[in-house]
């Protein structure tokens, strides 16, 4: 017996498993064959793991490849023999991945029993991750809602979170919730999204660091992306001052830069035989 899909989280490891007869049967009926002590007869075996190497088309042996690893096989009370083999570090790039396992049984003459080779069919590894987290808009302005969308694949649906600042939620000082987590499924993807409202502006702190949260279970694990959100001024809602004394003449014209800033420009008046006009590289002051 073996799993025909294996599932396992990017960045995390999973386990394939080959289940084989241990122990010797007399009939087709499952009846063990036992010794005088009424145990079960169990046979030797040598499990070996390969795995398919897609750039040489050839199966080779999981020793050559240290993130396998072979793990002890174990004889359950029914019979089975359990021989594991462990991935680590899984990557995205290695969803597809298949192996087998083979068996060389040792003979037991003395039970009629002369051994022989049986190789598992195909295991395919189907990895689970977060493919994607946007913001609808990464440089908000001040009071702006935003949605974040985080996009995930795997053979069951994860549970999502999203949160900042090492908190257990986005930090509230600088994010509102509008709407709670809803998610969409699509086959084996699965589509997050989670509505805010900016509050506080962040651009000086350097923006908010979200983090989105995939948890596939115990079994397999977390995948997490982040996106940097950093909410700017409204700077229509800011006054503007210059230091230029009123009545000199000298024009001074705010431009909105539409993304959150504006620039002012001091035009001074002409100089003339009784009058010099100069420019304080510090102040702008005509």
């Amino acid at each position: 017996w073996y799993q025909r899909r294996v599932r396992g989280v990017f960045g995390k490891s999973t386990q394939f498993e080959c289940k084989s007869d241990a122990s010797l049967k007399k009939n087709s009926g499952g009846d063990f064959i036992k010794n005088g002590d009424d145990r079960k007869i169990h046979t030797e075996a040598a499990v070996t793991w390969e795995y398919y190497d897609s750039t040489s088309s050839s199966w080779k042996a999981s020793t050559e490849d240290n993130r396998f690893e072979i793990k002890p096989t174990l004889i359950g009370n029914d019979g089975i023999r359990v021989s594991p083999l462990s991935r680590r570090d899984l990557q995205k790039a290695e969803e597809g991945l298949k192996v087998r396992c083979k068996l060389e049984y040792q003979p037991d003459t003395a039970n009629n029993f002369f051994g022989g080779s049986v190789t598992s069919g195909e295991m395919t590894l189907k990895t689970a991750y977060i493919t994607s987290l946007t913001a609808s808009d990464a440089g908000p302005i001040n009071g702006a809602t935003i949605t974040l969308t985080c996009i995930a694949v795997g053979g069951n649906k994860p549970a999502f979170t999203f949160k900042s600042s090492g908190r257990e939620t986005v930090d509230r000082s600088y994010f509102e919730e509008v709407s709670a987590v809803a998610v969409e499924e699509s086959g084996t993807t699965y589509t997050a999204k989670y509505v805010l409202k900016t509050i506080a502006p962040t651009v000086g702190v350097s923006g908010q660091a979200i983090t989105c949260t995939a948890n596939y279970g115990n079994a397999q694990g977390k995948s997490k992306e982040v996106v940097t959100v950093t909410t700017y001024y409204d700077c229509k809602k800011k006054s503007f001052k210059n230091l230029n004394p009123a009545g000199n003449g000298a024009t001074v014209t705010v431009t909105d830069n539409a993304d959150g800033s504006r620039t002012q420009k001091i035009t001074c008046p002409a100089a003339t035989s009784n009058k010099k006009i100069f420019t304080s590289r510090h102040y702008r002051i005509c």
